[in-house]
């Protein structure tokens, strides 16, 4: 089921960590406990986290996160991490029940740009990838369909080694850099979605 985690969840997600080590797949060297607690602690669980994971029998299976940033109405989707070893697996739904309620979140907070930072070589929007990976990844969208309100175009690309100039994009690196290319992708609610948006007071602050 659907649960909002909190700290009381952290061995759980520690659980889930061990059997999925490193971030966008790099293995173990780049994964400690040390790393995991104070991410899980300072990010995860943080006031302007969303943090939710699929959880059965005390086991959390996958676990994803919305981020809202304070200075325009966008947010991250800051993590992702699923208990099986193939992220585009369609057979297992869990991660992308997930993914689908953190977009419904972000609709009802209002919120109309999605920043994702990704590995360069992995296609995340299916007129990316080619071949059989294409017709995966299009299963994989449907199951999502919130995620199909917006336009997503690349915003940064940011070298192996490297550390971009701006601020939002190192923070969501973790302020440092990594031993392969990444690639920061822009998710801008469409038109046809934003009526709602324009008819509420979330720009407007009270005198």
């Amino acid at each position: 089921m659907i649960t909002r985690l909190t700290l009381e969840h952290l061995d759980l997600f520690l659980e889930l960590k061990k059997n999925n080590p490193g971030q966008w797949r790099l293995g173990s060297n780049f994964d400690n406990i040390v790393d995991n607690v104070n991410f899980f602690k300072e990010r995860l669980c943080n006031e302007k986290a969303y943090t939710i994971g699929w959880v059965e029998d005390n086991k959390l299976l996958s676990i994803t996160t919305l981020y809202e940033f304070n200075a325009n109405s966008s947010w991250s989707w800051l993590y992702y991490c699923n208990l099986k070893s193939n992220y585009y697996n369609s057979s297992n739904n869990h991660g992308l029940f997930l993914a689908n309620e953190m977009f419904l979140e972000a609709s009802r907070r209002k919120l109309s740009m999605c920043f994702m930072l990704v590995r360069d070589d992995w296609p995340f929007i299916a007129s990316d990838a080619i071949g059989s990976m294409k017709k995966q990844l299009e299963k994989w969208v449907d199951q999502i369909p919130e995620i199909r309100k917006y336009h997503w175009v690349d915003e940064a690309r940011i070298p192996a080694n490297t550390e971009s100039n701006y601020e939002y994009i190192r923070w969501m690196c973790g302020y440092k850099s990594w031993p392969l290319d990444l690639r920061l992708r822009l998710g801008v609610l469409k038109q046809e979605y934003r009526k709602e948006i324009l008819f509420t007071n979330r720009h407007i602050s009270p005198k």
